[in-house]
C-alpha cells in the first residue's frame, strides 16, 4: 500500500498474515497443499503516444485475491528557452520504475483492502439522484469490490462485511479516500423483516465525508444556499435509511430467465448535513418493477433539495427525476425477442436553481439469438430511438436512432452498429462501428478488428468534429493478445489541427 497511509499499511500486513497462514493450514505443510490450492490470475498492461504506461494484476490464489494498479512514464518532455525567443523541445527516455505510482490491495474473507469502489448503496452514496428506471445501483448487491480500472489509482480504501447473502443480520464497517478529492469513513447495518427477507430489508447507513479544502468554493458563492453564510468547515455527514425488497427468482442453471418474476422495491431518505450550522438537506428515491418478463413494468422517481451535495461538494443529477418503463422479454426456440418502451421526465439545475423540465421518450426492438432457416447467418438485429423534448428556450427536441445487425460463421462473426442523432438547432450526428472477429488457425484462437468513427455537422454551417479509430486483438499465445489502437481527432469548427492518439496493450489470463 502506499505510505501515507500508515492504517491501510497494517490492515495490509494483517492480510498478507491471513493469506499465509491460509496456505499453511493447520499442520504447517504449505509445500505439500500448493499443488491442491486453485490458483488465477489476468493482467494488463497499457502504453500510450505520450509515453504513459498503465498495468493492472489480478490474481486469486486459494481464498485471498490480490489486485493492483500502477502508471508511469518512460518519455520525459522537456522545453528550454532558444535563441530568438524560440522553444526548444527535447524528448528523453527514462526508466519506469522513476517516477512510478503504484498501489495495491488484497481480499481475503470478510476483508478488502487497496483501490475499491461501491456497488448498490455505496454508489448510490455518491449520487442518490443519478443514473435512470435501469440504473443498475438500483439492484446491484450493497458491497465494495476492487476497482480494476486504470484511473482509479488514486482511490484507496478498506471495507469489512460480516454476513450477506441468505444471513438475516449484517454490519459493513468502510473507509474510502480519493487523492485531492475527499476522504469518508462509515458503517452500515440492515437486517431482514421477516425470515428469508419476505417482506424485505431494512437497512441505515451512517457516514462522514472530509472533503479538501482546495476544492471548498468561498462562501460568497454560497449565498444562494443560506440567508447568511455560516462557519465553513469542510466535513459533512450522511445518513440513510433503506427499505429493500427482492422477491425475483434468479436465473436457472442454463442462464436464461424463469417464466416469471416476483416484484422487487426500494425506498430510501437521503440526509445530508454540512459543517457549522448548515440547515440539513434531504434527497430520496424509490423504485419498484413487477410483472413477468413479458411484460415488466419499472418505475423511478427520485428528488433533491436544494443545497444538498454529492461526495465531492457539487450538486446531484437532478433536482427531480420520474421515469416509467414497460419492457418484454420473451424465450423461443429460434430467437430471444427484447423490446421496452422508457418515459422519464427530469428537471436539472440552472444557475444553482432547479432548471427547467424536460421530457423523454425512447424504445427498443431487439432480436437475438437467431436461429432463423433462411438466414442461418443472422445473430442480432436490433433497432433502437431516442425523443427529448426541452424547453423552447432550449433545444426544443433531440431525436436518436441506431440500428444494430450481428452476423456469424463457422468460428468468427461481424457485427454493424450505425447510429445517428440530431435536434431542432440543426446539429447532427452519424456515427458507426464495424467489428470482425476471426478464426486462426486450429487452435481456435480468433483475430478481432474494430473501425469506428463519428462526425458531427451543422446544416448550414457544415462539419463541425470528427474521429476515426482502429484497433484490434491479436492472439499471442495460450491466454495472452495483443491490442494496438489508434485515434484520430479534429475539431473542425475551431480549425484546430488533426490530433493522433493511439496506445498498445497486453494482457493476459493464467
Amino acid at each position: 500500500m502506499r505510505s501515507r497511509h500508515p492504517i491501510v499499511q497494517r490492515w495490509c500486513r494483517l492480510a498478507i498474515f491471513l493469506f499465509l497462514a491460509s496456505l499453511t493450514g493447520p499442520g504447517g505443510h504449505a509445500r505439500e497443499q500448493q499443488q491442491s490450492v486453485p490458483r488465477s490470475g489476468e493482467v494488463r498492461l497499457r502504453l500510450d503516444q505520450e509515453g504513459l504506461i498503465q498495468g493492472r494484476f489480478d490474481w486469486t490464489w486459494g481464498p485471498v485475491r490480490w489486485f493492483g494498479l500502477g502508471s508511469s512514464e518512460i518519455m520525459l518532455q522537456q522545453e528550454e528557452a532558444a535563441p530568438a525567443g524560440y522553444q526548444q523541445k527535447s524528448v528523453s527516455l527514462r526508466s519506469p520504475l522513476e517516477d512510478l505510482s503504484w498501489t495495491m490491495g488484497v481480499q481475503a474473507g470478510p476483508l478488502l483492502l487497496g483501490p475499491i469502489r461501491g456497488r448498490g448503496i455505496y454508489h448510490r452514496f455518491l449520487d442518490p439522484t443519478a443514473g435512470g428506471v435501469r440504473w443498475g445501483a438500483l439492484s446491484e448487491d450493497s458491497r465494495f469490490v476492487p476497482a480494476l480500472h486504470e484511473g482509479a489509482q488514486d482511490r484507496l480504501g478498506a471495507a469489512l462485511s460480516f454476513g450477506g447473502g441468505a444471513v438475516p443480520l449484517g454490519l459493513d464497517i468502510w473507509y474510502l479516500a480519493r487523492e485531492d478529492r475527499y476522504q469518508t469513513e462509515g458503517l452500515r447495518g440492515w437486517f431482514d423483516l421477516w425470515p428469508g427477507g419476505s417482506a424485505g430489508r431494512v437497512g441505515v447507513l451512517l457516514s462522514r465525508v472530509t472533503l479538501d479544502e482546495q476544492r471548498l468554493r468561498p462562501l460568497v458563492e454560497e449565498g444562494w444556499l443560506f440567508p447568511s453564510p455560516p462557519l465553513r468547515e469542510p466535513q459533512g455527514e450522511r445518513q440513510a435509511i433503506t427499505w429493500e425488497l427482492d422477491r425475483r427468482r434468479r436465473p436457472g442453471d442454463d442462464g436464461l430467465w424463469a417464466r416469471s418474476l416476483g416484484p422487487r422495491a426500494l425506498i430510501e431518505m437521503w440526509r445530508y448535513q454540512g459543517g457549522g450550522t448548515v440547515v440539513p438537506r434531504l434527497a430520496g428515491t424509490a423504485s419498484a418493477s413487477a410483472g413477468p418478463p413479458v411484460l415488466r413494468w419499472s418505475g423511478r422517481v427520485s428528488a433533491a433539495e436544494r443545497g444538498f451535495r454529492t461526495v465531492e461538494g457539487g450538486r446531484p443529477r437532478y433536482s427531480r427525476f420520474s421515469s416509467l418503463e414497460a419492457a418484454h422479454r420473451s424465450i423461443h426456440r429460434a430467437t430471444i425477442l427484447e423490446g421496452h418502451v422508457r418515459w422519464a421526465e427530469t428537471r436539472g439545475w440552472q444557475e444553482e436553481q432547479p432548471g427547467p423540465q424536460r421530457q423523454e421518450l425512447d424504445g427498443l426492438v431487439s432480436a437475438g439469438r437467431l436461429r432463423l432457416a433462411g438466414a442461418p447467418f443472422l445473430d442480432r438485429v436490433a433497432l433502437a430511438g431516442t425523443v427529448r423534448q426541452y424547453p423552447r428556450e432550449e433545444i426544443a427536441t433531440l431525436y436518436r436512432g441506431e440500428a444494430r445487425l450481428h452476423l456469424r460463421s463457422p468460428g468468427g462473426g461481424v457485427r454493424f452498429r450505425v447510429s445517428g442523432g440530431g435536434d431542432s438547432r440543426d446539429q447532427r450526428s452519424l456515427a458507426g462501428v464495424f467489428s470482425l472477429l476471426a478464426p486462426l488457425g486450429a487452435r481456435r484462437r480468433s483475430l478481432s478488428v474494430s473501425a469506428a468513427g463519428r462526425v458531427q455537422w451543422d446544416s448550414r454551417e457544415g462539419p463541425a468534429h470528427w474521429y476515426g479509430s482502429l484497433d484490434a486483438g491479436v492472439p499471442l499465445g495460450k491466454g495472452w493478445r495483443f491490442i494496438p489502437r489508434v485515434r484520430v481527432d479534429q475539431d473542425v469548427r475551431r480549425d484546430d489541427p488533426r490530433e493522433l492518439t493511439g496506445s498498445i496493450t497486453l494482457e493476459g489470463r493464467f
